[in-house]
């Protein structure tokens, strides 16, 4: 692993964007830095870093692929069009997140800020990388499965594959750690320069919580328990809209919105997907307006996978969303409340299920459910809801692996008619890591989300998931 890191104290995301396309593979010939070495830079400059390779995980070419995958989106050109009917895809498709968790701006300066933190005795900057950590290593067991972490720590050159339920269960227990060092509140922290919540130990320890809830749901396929454990989780998370954790974006050069930088570079590739416009639309929903731009024609469509664009059709994301300032969600309010629900539905508190989404519905501008809703038809509904809530969001894509709803439609058979269920291990690490199985070697699904989900949770037979 080498470290590759920006040492400016300015946050710069082009910069970042160009460390994670040429970063080198996790495992290289040399260990020029580890996790566990001190880094000369200092940790307001490993994490300036940090923000910027975690936006470049979150909301780059991870977050577009998915995004058409569950049909928010949709490929309308090139080799988008390509990809979002599962064409042309190869293990370099998946560089770019890979080295986002592994290489300078990583797991690599996360483990150096968290040693000067301990040096320091700042618990409260400690914490908020915890936080990071299990952002990063979630995520990548989310993508991939089983996953170098454990070798990784202890600076192996070639690291093993940790089980994706192990990585999980470290990641729960790197959050219960950031929990109570942010809750000892000691150190002063990185202030201004941590760019989520300016070091507000209380909105960190809320975002924690939520994501021990999403990791929960994440192993919930296979262990019904889990969502007790996401309820109490979520129950302690982020429960209001001011304790929204967005990444950082600003209309200044090479800091602007990932999704904008992309549309202004290749402008026809992607436009709204026809199933959540269609959904929109039925629903008379606001968020149609709030998500997408009008077409050439002034209305409101989305592109089915695999269609040709059409200006007078597709839409494009609206204005402020498509705006270069505009900063993209990955832990909101809605998103949490709704884990709530799906988690009291789960363990048996209906009632109380539908009166935690009738709050977010409400808070969307729609009207509530009525009382009798029950049953499947209250499942469904707050899973709708969570669908476009999280849009471009990458938790949808988790979700959807989870439960199969919406029942999407696959784009092609390229998959032997399912919708792809995993990322392929990056080319530069299957170069360079022998532990890592060669592309025919590996899963096509990740253990967590096997065995398949045979029926949708509306009851009908899953069609992307055979």
């Amino acid at each position: 692993m080498r470290n590759i890191r920006s040492v400016g104290a300015a946050l710069s995301l082009s910069l970042a964007a160009a460390l994670a396309a040429c970063a080198p593979s996790l495992s290289g010939p040399k260990l020029d830095s580890d996790p566990n070495t001190p880094s000369s830079a200092t940790p307001n400059q490993l994490l300036s870093s940090v923000q910027a390779n975690g936006n470049i995980l979150l909301n780059g070419p991870a977050a577009r692929l998915v995004s058409m995958w569950v049909q928010q989106m949709s490929g309308t050109d090139r080799q988008y069009q390509s990809l979002g009917i599962y064409q042309g895809l190869t293990e370099s498709n998946y560089d770019v997140p890979w080295q986002a968790v592994y290489t300078g701006g990583g797991l690599v300066d996360i483990r150096n800020i968290q040693n000067a933190a301990r040096a320091s005795g700042d618990k409260t900057y400690l914490g908020i990388a915890e936080v990071w950590e299990a952002i990063f290593i979630g995520t990548a067991a989310d993508f991939w499965g089983d996953v170098p972490y454990s070798d990784v720590i202890a600076g192996s050159t070639t690291p093993k594959l940790d089980k994706q339920a192990d990585v999980y269960a470290a990641v729960q227990k790197v959050l219960d750690a950031a929990i109570a060092d942010l809750g000892a509140g000691t150190g002063v922290g990185p202030g201004v320069v941590d760019l989520v919540y300016g070091g507000d130990r209380a909105k960190w320890i809320a975002a924690a919580h939520t994501l021990k809830a999403r990791y929960y749901l994440h192993t919930a396929k296979g262990n019904a328990a889990a969502y007790a454990s996401a309820l109490a989780e979520a129950n302690q998370g982020v429960k209001t809209s001011g304790g929204n954790f967005y990444t950082w974006a600003a209309d200044l050069a090479g800091q602007q919105n990932l999704w904008n930088q992309f549309y202004r570079e290749r402008d026809s590739y992607m436009r709204a997907g026809k199933w959540l416009v269609d959904l929109l639309k039925v629903r008379n929903d606001p968020r149609l307006q709030q998500y997408f731009g009008t077409n050439n024609a002034g209305g409101y469509g989305g592109a089915a996978p695999g269609q040709n664009l059409d200006g007078n059709v597709h839409s494009w994301l609206s204005d402020t969303r498509g705006s270069a300032g505009f900063r993209q969600p990955f832990i909101t309010s809605a998103d949490n409340n709704l884990i709530i629900a799906e988690a009291q539905y789960r363990t048996g508190s209906t009632t109380a299920a539908l009166a935690t989404l009738n709050a977010e519905r409400q808070a969307a501008g729609l009207a509530v459910l009525p009382g009798t809703t029950t049953g499947t038809a209250l499942l469904t509904a707050i899973l709708d809801e969570k669908y476009i809530a999280q849009f471009q969001m990458i938790e949808a894509y988790n979700d959807w692996r989870r439960t199969c709803y919406p029942n999407l439609t696959p784009a092609s058979n390229v998959f032997g008619g399912n919708i792809p269920a995993r990322f392929v291990y990056a080319s530069s690490e299957i170069t360079a890591n022998p532990n890592i199985p060669a592309i025919g070697a590996q899963p096509s699904r990740n253990t967590l989300d096997s065995p398949v989900a045979s029926t949708s949770a509306d009851g009908t037979a899953c069609k992307g998931q055979k």
